[in-house]
Order: C-alpha cells, then structure tokens, then sequence
C-alpha cells in the first residue's frame, strides 16, 4: 500500500439515518500502538452523531479516548484506537508507520505539497442500503507567501498555508484536473517529496493535517504534524522513544468527551 492510504473517510449519520461524509483521518502506527489523527471540529461539528468508519465493507462505530489541542488555531485531535477497530481498518486501508512522518519539516514559498483527503463532492450516497461510497482525492499545491499566513492569523512555525486553485489542480501523475471542494477534506493529510532513499521506501513523508481553508485567498491551512506527534508523546510517554525528536512545542492537548 502507498502512504496515501492510510487517509480514511470518518462518517456521521444524517437526520435520515442515511451514512454521510463529515470529514477525514490519518491512520497511524507507533509500533504496536495505532491511532487516529484528524481535526478537531470535524468531531466537534458533528457532536449530535455517532462517528464511524470504514472496514471490511460496513461502518464500525469510532470509540475511545480521544485528546484535542486547547487552541482553535491547532484544531488537532487524536485518539488511540483498539485492535478489533485497527483490524476492521487494515482490511481497506493501511496504517502510515511514524517513520514516515516528518518531524522538522521547514517551508519556502513555492514548495509543492499534496493534500489528501475525502472531499463530499466525491462521495456517492445509497439511502436505501445504508451505504455510501467515497473515492479520495489528492492533488497539489504550492507553499504561500509569508502574507497569506498573516491572512490566516496562523505562524509558518505551527501551520502550512498551501495556494489551491479553484478552477484546476495538478494530480501526483502531473495531470490537470478540476480539484474537488475541500469540504470534508479536513483531517486529511498534506504530504512533501523527499530524496529518494533505499529501494521500497516510499520518497513521500506526512508533514501536516489539513484543518481549514481560505476562500478568499484560495488558500487551505494545515497544522504541522509535529504538533500532533509531540502532543501523543506527551500523552504516551511510553511511546516517546519510538518516536523522532523535533523542535520544543508549546502545545497541550486535553481529554475531549462527546464531539
């Protein structure tokens, strides 16, 4: 499996009990451990529902403790999942290990970067089997100007602002395409190409989670991975050797009940 498939829909349910597509999720592993990073108002926008996600062809009800940034502008949240959940997962998707995660990632202007995620435009709902059907979709953009972050109210420190383009977008093949909404792309995953490695490693590391976007500077945001990753760290310190060091952070997350 490539990396991009361990960026998995997260499902609610509509006022019709009808599946429906409210947002986006990286799954993760640090050694045995698997966990489930997205944004936190995905969860909390949708608070009224049970959260589900797919495997092995049916939706499997998402429980367990989950952890969230204190601060709207990080908007990260995780959760730590058990083993019968991660098994239903791995049936469809693959869990992304944390040695494919970058942990100093730095940001010039003009640098691509690939977002991953399920946009609502591209999901297919079937009400009457309780069914829905979703494709992810991923395409490219480029690292804004130091002027869109002050836009944003966001730091190049703790945040990717990337310029999207409404009308087209370049796919990781180099085909142009007219790229979906990014409604429901929250929680998906932003990616950088690094130099090639040993053979079978994939040249591509998770940099970020997508949390918002900026229609009027056509412009998505998305904090860095490594708030995220120091943030279960702290939260599982037993986990702290597996994981990579980066740059001290001042981020602390909390215990987060219902959405």
């Amino acid at each position: 499996m490539s990396p991009a498939d361990s960026v998995i829909p997260l499902v609610g349910v509509d006022d019709g009990g009808n599946p429906e597509l409210i947002g986006s999720g990286v799954f993760l592993n640090i050694g045995d451990r698997k966990f489930i990073l997205s944004a936190t108002h995905v969860f909390t926008d949708n608070k009224e529902t049970t959260i589900y996600v797919d495997g092995s062809g049916s939706l499997n009800e998402l429980s367990g403790t989950r952890y969230g940034a204190d601060r709207d502008k990080e908007d990260i949240t995780f959760m730590e999942i058990d083993k019968d959940t991660s098994d239903l997962i791995s049936t469809t998707y693959g869990s992304l290990p944390i040695a494919l995660v970058e942990m100093s990632d730095t940001t010039a202007e003009g640098e691509i970067y690939s977002l991953t995620g399920y946009s609502q435009d591209r999901q297919q709902a079937k009400p009457n089997e309780r069914k829905f059907i979703t494709q992810r979709s991923a395409y490219n953009g480029t690292a804004s100007r130091d002027r869109s972050y002050r836009k944003c109210h966001v730091s190049s420190d703790s945040h990717i602002v990337i310029d999207i383009s409404k009308n087209c977008a370049r796919t990781d093949d180099g085909n142009i395409v007219v790229p979906p909404t990014l409604h429901c792309m929250s929680g998906g995953a932003v990616w950088k190409k690094v130099a090639e490695g040993a053979p079978g490693i994939p040249g591509v590391r998770l940099v970020g989670i997508t949390i918002e976007k900026h229609d009027l500077i056509g412009a998505a945001v998305a904090t860095r991975i490594n708030f995220v990753i120091e943030a279960i760290r702290q939260k599982f310190p037993e986990l702290s050797n597996l994981i990579p060091r980066s740059r001290t952070l001042d981020v602390t997350v909390k215990e987060k009940t219902g959405g």
